[in-house]
């Protein structure tokens, strides 16, 4: 019998998040060595499953994961947010069993492309929370190609994340272990 997974995350590792995607990756595979109850993607201009790549290798693996980033490529390398959340909630939909929660690892840069409002209300009736680490600095937010705010809008909780008191503030903040439980 399959598992409901309880909680799904996303890590965009798009050029603009190369300071920031191994740390994103290492945190998933920390999570999801512990719990079972977890799916995690990949995505840049679409979404892989790495759930059970990260269950089967070692923390020293973890880096080898990025060193496959033309693997995650599923068109033009850019970042394009509205792809890659259509695919993740067209494949949960297809699986009929999906978690309520996403919490999502990115900065929501779009390479100017649209979002559609659709999508932000798809997410929205789809899960019952959604969290946000956005490694840019707070101040960044919104400018040039970052679309973050549509997200904003529907995130249970969202935070800039990018050092290790940041994480643990965020994750008492969001109360993590009641999600996973």
């Amino acid at each position: 019998v399959k598992r409901k997974p309880k909680l799904i995350f996303m890590c965009d590792i798009s050029g603009s998040m190369a300071l920031y995607s191994l740390f994103g990756l290492i945190l998933l595979f920390g999570v999801i060595q512990k719990f079972s109850s977890v799916r995690t993607f990949v995505f840049i201009d679409g979404v892989t499953d790495i759930s059970k790549r990260l269950r089967n290798i070692k923390i020293n693996e973890v880096k080898q994961v990025l060193s496959d980033w033309n693997n995650f490529v599923k068109n033009d390398g850019h970042s394009d947010y509205e792809k890659s959340f259509n695919e993740l909630l067209d494949n949960i939909k297809l699986e009929g069993n999906f978690a309520k929660t996403l919490l999502v690892i990115g900065d929501a840069r779009n390479n100017y492309r649209n979002i559609d409002k659709d999508l932000i209300q798809r997410l929205d009736s789809t899960f019952d929370s959604i969290y946000w680490m956005n490694p840019e600095r707070k101040q960044y937010w919104n400018t040039g190609d970052s679309q973050f705010y549509l997200f904003d809008e529907i995130s249970t909780h969202s935070s800039e994340v990018r050092s290790y008191q940041q994480l643990k503030q965020f994750i008492n903040n969001i109360r993590l272990n009641k999600v996973l439980r």
